[in-house]
Formats: structure tokens, C-alpha cells, sequence
């Protein structure tokens, strides 16, 4: 029996020994190094027992029958089994040591690149800020021909009828009272210009909100309309008045105003009739805008590239404005597309979801 398990034994033992020596080639550890060393003396006392219990002349049924010298080794090699045990709740201690070692590493790498993709996305919203003035400075011309031709016509009005409340003190109550109601209302028309001019300079943090799509298109024909007449574009509006979407109000405004500017610039050389079609519509599952005009339209090799950052087909682009525009509308999570229109100019469609984000 001592040589049936002392042969079961070396058998373990060597595996065990073979397994350590594998990973210690692998890892290094003193844990793995330590329990080579007490496999190898365990082996080495075990084998002995079995050479001092066969040298004796009588073989021992039983252990209290063993001579002294096996009896030590027998307790030697129960000794460095007990170091093998504590070897291996070491290199597993080690183990786990390790690994939060590494997890940890992983999870500061994580937070390293969280913050790297915190600054990269400020630094990209203030880049769209700056842009986003940019273009707005470059429409300036034309909204503020627009805002001067507005605000000429409420304040003369008040001017007109001031006079005549000053130069007609005879009036009736009556009369005066709807004199005075009447630069109420031309008050109240002045100061509407006004807050369109400061929702289109507005800058800062995007707020989100429930706006009436349809408020935003009437509210950017209304900025262009005195530049259409002087240019005698006809505009040519299909609105559905229930159209609402979740969006920047000041963002979403300006890229429907550099659409209809990009149309007023391309007709201005156009020959007449010169016309500008814009239509809104909803569908189940988005809110569609289209922007067309009769005029020369963009060549099929321009349309990949017109979405480009310093991309455009005028001499005085700047190649921002539809760069812009196309960013501002994918972060609103819809699409911005240029096509051929019926009339043989460009087409420009702006889908948002009706889902709110």
C-alpha cells in the first residue's frame, strides 16, 4: 500500500510540479517559485519513505508498525503539504491582488479617456459656437438691410402719428386714445423685430426645447423678405402650422435662414422669373422642410462634397455655412440633403424626428 500511494502521489506531485513551472515561466512569481520548491521536497520525502519502509525486513501492516526514520519522513512530507496549501492560497491571493491591480489600471485608462472625450467634445462645441457666430456675422448684411427696412416702417409710423398728436390738440378722447393704441401697436411690432434679431445672435449652451417649426420658417422668410423684393425673388411658402419639434430654437433658425439665403444668393444673378419654394410638412415618423429654387442648381459633382468644411460652390463662400447647418441637424438627429429640383435648381430637404430626444 505505501508503494501504491507513494506512486499516486509522485504522480500528483509531478503534475503539480510541471503546472507551477509552466506558469512561473509565464508570470515569475515567488509564490510559484516557492511551491516548486516544497512539490519537489514533499516528492522527495515521500519517495524516501517508501525506500526506507522497503529496505526493512519485516513490512508494516499498519503505520505504528513503521520504523522511526519513515515515520519522520511520513511527517516531513505531511509538513510540506501543508506548505503547498499555503502556497497556493498565496500565488491565489497574488492572483487576485493582480488582477484588481489590473482592473484598476483599466478603470483609470477608462476615466483617462473619459476625460479626453469630455475635453474633445468641448472643445467641439465651442468650435461650433465660434462657427456658429462666424456665419451668423457673415448673414449680417443681409439682416441687417432686412432689420432696417423693417423697423422703418413702425417707426415713421410712430414718428407720423407722435406729430399729430402734438400738432392736434383738439382732438377727442376717442380719437386720441386710438391714436395712442395705434403707436402701441407699431411699439409692440418694433420691439417683435428686435427679439427675432436677438434670437439669431443668441449664443451659448443648446436649449433644447418644444418650438413650432412653422414659427421659425415664418420668422427667417421674415428677416430675408425685404432682400426677395428688392431682388424680386417670389417666395412661395407651404406650411403646415402644427409642425412642432424638439430643438434649439436659435440653432435651428439659422440653419433654415442660411438655406433660404443660399437661395437668394444663387438667384440674384438668375435671370427672371426667379422663385424660392419652401414647404413643410409632417409625416408619421418626421418633419419635413424643402428648400428650392429655379436657379442654375448644383452640379452632380458638387453634391458629395457641398456638406464639406471650406466647401462651396460661390466665390465668396466661405464654405461653412451648409458644414454648419448639416452638423447643427445631425446633432438634432436628423438629415440634411441637397438634391435636384422640379424647376431644375437646387433642393435642400431637412428631416427631424417628431420623436422628442
Amino acid at each position: 500500500m505505501v508503494v501504491v500511494y507513494s506512486m499516486l502521489s509522485a504522480l500528483f506531485f509531478s503534475w503539480l510540479f510541471y503546472e507551477a513551472w509552466q506558469k512561473q515561466r509565464q508570470e515569475n512569481a515567488f509564490q510559484l517559485k516557492f511551491l516548486m520548491g516544497v512539490t519537489v521536497a514533499s516528492l522527495g520525502f515521500r519517495l524516501a519513505r517508501m525506500a526506507a519502509v522497503l529496505m526493512q525486513d519485516v513490512q508494516p501492516a499498519t503505520l505504528f508498525q513503521e520504523g522511526s526514520a519513515p515515520a519522520v519522513l511520513r511527517l516531513m512530507s505531511l509538513s510540506m503539504d501543508v506548505l503547498i496549501l499555503s502556497s497556493l492560497l498565496g500565488y491565489s491571493t497574488y492572483v487576485l491582488t493582480l488582477r484588481n491591480q489590473r482592473a484598476e489600471e483599466d478603470n483609470q485608462k477608462v476615466r483617462a479617456a473619459n476625460l479626453a472625450l469630455d475635453a474633445a467634445l468641448a472643445e467641439n462645441t465651442q468650435m461650433v459656437k465660434a462657427l456658429t457666430l462666424s456665419v451668423k456675422s457673415h448673414n449680417m448684411g443681409i439682416l441687417l438691410a432686412s432689420l432696417a427696412h423693417e423697423l422703418s416702417q413702425p417707426l415713421q409710423l410712430m414718428r407720423i402719428k407722435t406729430e399729430l398728436l402734438a400738432s392736434m390738440p383738439e382732438l377727442q378722447n376717442q380719437e386720441r386714445q386710438q391714436f395712442i393704441q395705434g403707436l402701441l401697436q407699431d411699439n409692440n411690432r418694433a420691439g417683435d423685430i428686435i427679439v427675432q434679431l436677438r434670437k439669431f445672435l443668441r449664443s451659448g449652451s443648446s436649449e433644447f426645447a418644444l418650438i413650432s417649426m412653422s414659427d421659425v420658417v415664418k420668422e427667417s422668410v421674415a428677416i430675408i423678405q425685404a432682400e426677395l423684393m428688392r431682388h424680386e425673388i417670389t417666395l412661395v411658402q407651404e406650411v403646415d402650422s402644427t409642425v412642432s419639434v424638439w430643438a434649439d430654437e436659435g440653432q435651428l433658425q439659422m440653419v433654415v435662414l442660411n438655406l433660404l439665403k443660399n437661395a437668394l444668393d444663387v438667384l440674384r444673378a438668375a435671370p427672371l422669373p426667379r422663385a424660392i419654394h419652401v414647404h413643410l410638412s409632417q409625416t408619421a415618423q418626421a418633419n419635413v422642410l424643402t428648400v428650392s429654387d429655379n436657379g442654375p442648381g448644383i452640379a452632380e459633382s458638387d453634391r458629395a462634397r457641398v456638406f464639406e468644411m471650406f466647401f462651396s460652390t460661390k466665390a465668396e463662400g466661405m464654405g461653412l455655412g451648409l458644414w454648419l447647418s448639416h452638423s447643427i441637424v445631425r446633432n438634432h438627429g436628423g438629415e440634411l440633403q441637397v438634391s435636384s429640383s422640379p424647376t431644375g435648381g437646387a433642393c435642400f430637404t431637412l428631416t427631424l424626428p417628431k420623436k422628442i430626444a
